[in-house]
């Protein structure tokens, strides 16, 4: 008896040696597709579609100011230099607590800007999955401002 139940695990164990292989590689596979996938989504929206250089955000202050410049950096940040037409400053962290300080009209275009991006990029997110279609981040924040030379205001936000 005890040979017939080692004779059918070994049989069984040769069957299923195939088995554990195949489902690995269905698994690996699912998952590829799956983060390829998310790849694509994350791609999408860290294209220029959703992000705006320094200097094309001078040049749409120059023509007709039709935006919401949102400055997501520190009050002291702030205070040490900022770009002069912004509207509001709003932490990023406190933005979720701020929003009745944006524009109502979540087509109206809103740019972010912080220091280097990051921020503002995380701000740009926020704002579009709260419906935000236009928010845009500004890619380098300050520090790209003040390398292209453009004029930066310091001072109180008072």
């Amino acid at each position: 008896m005890a040979n017939l139940y080692l004779q059918n695990r070994t049989g069984a164990a040769r069957q299923l040696r195939w088995l554990i292989p195949a489902a690995l590689l269905f698994v690996l596979t699912l998952m590829s597709c799956s983060g390829s996938d998310n790849t694509a989504d994350k791609n999408v929206s860290e294209t220029d579609s959703t992000e705006i250089t320094v200097t094309q955000l001078k040049a749409a202050a120059d023509s007709s100011k039709d935006f919401f410049l949102v400055d997501v950096r520190t009050e002291p940040e702030y205070v040490a230099g900022h770009v002069p037409f912004t509207d509001a400053l709003i932490d990023y962290r406190e933005l979720p607590s701020m929003m009745e300080y944006l524009p109502k009209d979540t087509t109206a275009t809103i740019y972010c800007f912080c220091r280097s991006g990051r921020r503002s990029g995380i701000a740009t997110d926020y704002l579009r999955k709260q419906g935000y279609v236009n928010a845009y981040n500004v890619k380098g924040g300050i520090i790209a401002w003040t390398e292209a030379g453009l004029p930066i205001d310091s001072g109180s936000t008072k």
